[in-house]
């Protein structure tokens, strides 16, 4: 009995072949780990499409939202820098709240779409007693660090209307 002979995968093949396994078994592990980028036990509002709009709208805080999708790069990275901001100004949170929205979960295509994002991280602000009209103010500064992030927190609630102010906003004119 004779059979066929086996045919032998040549060398740049395999090594191509195993090369893809591995760059596929890196990303299942990526995907998992930005998945959870953040945790409720951060001390941060984790806002989705069906809370978004009804935190943000009229409410007696100003908000700091970081829109972000879970396979980007950059959000990944910038993820510490947003949990330590977070972390730093979390006393404040009865003036202005930090938060994030994951536009990679398919539940928040529509909203992030509403909203306007199209790159990631977007850092947006609502001021307090927002209409739910309002899409935000992006920031587009380059220094995203959390000393700059913190002075442009105060700049922006300097520089607020009576109307717009924080219910608990304490005076924060200069001292001269």
């Amino acid at each position: 009995m004779c059979f066929p002979p086996v045919p032998r995968c040549p060398a740049g093949v395999f090594r191509l072949w195993l090369k893809a396994a591995v760059v596929l078994w890196l990303a299942h592990g990526c995907v998992r780990v930005a998945g959870s980028l953040y945790t409720k036990e951060d001390p941060l509002v984790i806002l989705s499409s069906g809370s978004l709009k009804s935190s943000v709208t009229n409410s007696s805080s100003a908000w700091l939202l970081q829109f972000f999708s879970s396979w980007c790069g950059h959000c990944v990275q910038y993820s510490s820098t947003w949990k330590i901001l977070a972390e730093d100004v979390k006393d404040w949170q009865t003036v202005i709240v930090v938060s994030v929205l994951d536009c990679a979960q398919e539940e928040n295509y529509d909203i992030c779409r509403e909203f306007g994002v199209q790159l990631y991280p977007t850092i947006k602000y609502f001021h307090a007693h927002s209409p739910e009209s309002d899409r935000g103010t992006i920031f587009r500064g380059a220094d995203r660090q959390v000393q700059v992030m913190r002075h442009l927190m105060v700049d922006i609630l300097q520089n607020h209307t009576k109307l717009e102010r924080p219910d608990h906003c304490p005076p924060l004119e200069t001292y001269r």
